[in-house]
């Protein structure tokens, strides 16, 4: 299982292009959503490996996200909006994991 630190990281990475696509002249939105998610899910990955959770599918990460008070409002948002949890990463109101 990757540490906290490597989640991160690759967290950071998936931003970073994220930031490369947007600068793109040519229309990319399905991969621009596509490595926000990424970006989402291994800040997800960090929050948990820092509560000493390791998740071993999607649907262990789910069922940790919908317990735990720090990450309720992730489990809301993916249920209820969709692209409105890529709206508020793109914000910054993700949890940055220290």
């Amino acid at each position: 299982m990757p540490s906290k630190a490597r989640h991160v990281q690759q967290a950071l990475h998936n931003y970073a292009v994220y930031d490369y696509l947007n600068a793109s002249p040519q229309a990319t939105t399905d991969w621009q959503i596509t490595v926000l998610f990424y970006a989402a899910l291994h800040y997800v990955d960090a929050y948990l490996d820092n509560v000493g959770v390791h998740p071993r599918s999607h649907e262990d990460r789910d069922a940790y996200v919908s317990v735990l008070a720090d990450l309720r409002h992730v489990a809301r948002l993916t249920c209820n909006s969709g692209i409105g949890v890529w709206t508020r990463a793109i914000s910054g109101e993700t949890y940055h994991p220290g």
